[in-house]
Parts: structure tokens; sequence; C-alpha cells
């Protein structure tokens, strides 16, 4: 897909309508938070928008918040919006609320409890995390990520400017 923002060698023509796609969903994309905010992504603000796909029970997931902590005490809301989208079946509200507090998660989480978002969006398997400037794919991780990397800090500032 992308590296550094750069298309690289896979950057194949399936990726090309993947990230169609996601961009397609970007505009159209309206969520609900669990603490009943409203997000039209096509409105929101801030120029970078991270759609981060978790669950609870997923290992790389969790071990990604520590490094989202970090990454958003360099940016703030109105620069790097970051939503958690979780794909939790079972206990979701409970969970999202466990997860919350014991990662001390401060960024809107969406409860996809009729995997809405997930089907819309096509995603497969977790972690993954679209990365979009002013609505187009700038990097989709596929794995656990870390987001308070050099690489992703200067990629967030390229967009930013």
């Amino acid at each position: 897909m992308f590296e550094n923002g750069q298309p690289n060698a896979r950057n194949t023509e399936e990726d090309k309508k993947i990230n169609a796609h996601y961009e397609s969903m970007f505009k159209k994309t309206k969520i609900k938070t669990t603490d009943g905010k409203e997000i039209e992504l096509s409105k929101v603000k801030a120029p970078i928008v991270v759609l981060n796909f978790w669950a609870s029970w997923c290992k790389p997931c969790l071990a990604e918040f520590p490094s989202i902590n970090e990454m958003k005490k360099k940016f703030n809301d109105d620069q790097v919006l970051f939503v958690g989208v979780n794909t939790d079946s079972e206990d979701q509200l409970s969970n999202i609320k466990k997860t919350v507090k014991k990662y001390e998660l401060n960024f809107p989480i969406v409860a996809d409890s009729d995997s809405k978002v997930v089907d819309d969006y096509k995603i497969e398997a977790i972690p993954v995390s679209i990365v979009f400037a002013k609505g187009k794919v700038i990097e989709v991780s596929n794995k656990q990520k870390d987001f308070d990397s050099g690489e992703t800090v200067e990629l967030f500032k390229k967009y930013l400017h």
C-alpha cells in the first residue's frame, strides 16, 4: 500500500481499488460514539483522521494504545482526530469501558455492534488503521502499528503543513 505516504512496490491495482473504496466511504461515514456524539468524517476539521479498528480481546490492538496516547500528546484533535472502532461482539460496552479505563484512552470510540462500519470498510481482520489526510488515504496498516514512531510523526507533520 503506502509507506511514508508514498506508494511502494506493492501498490497494486487492488490496493488502489481498496483505497478508492475507503475514500468513497470516508465521504459518507456518519458514526455515533459511545458517548452519543455524531461524527461525520467529511465534516471533521482535523486534516488527518485515523480510523482504528480494534477489539478488547485482540492483543496487537491493545498493544497499539500506548503509542496512540503518546502520539496524541504531540497532536491535538484539531490536527489529528483518532477514532476507535470497536468490533467486540459480546459485552461490548462493558469491554470498551474496561479498555478505556485500563489504557487511559482519550479519543472517540464507536461501538460497531452491528458490524456496519466493519462491513462498509470491508475490514476482514484487525487491527487495521486507515489514515486519511483531507479525505485521501495516506496509509493503511493491517498489523500492529507504532503511532509514535518517528516515521508516523513525520508523516503526520508533512500533511499538517
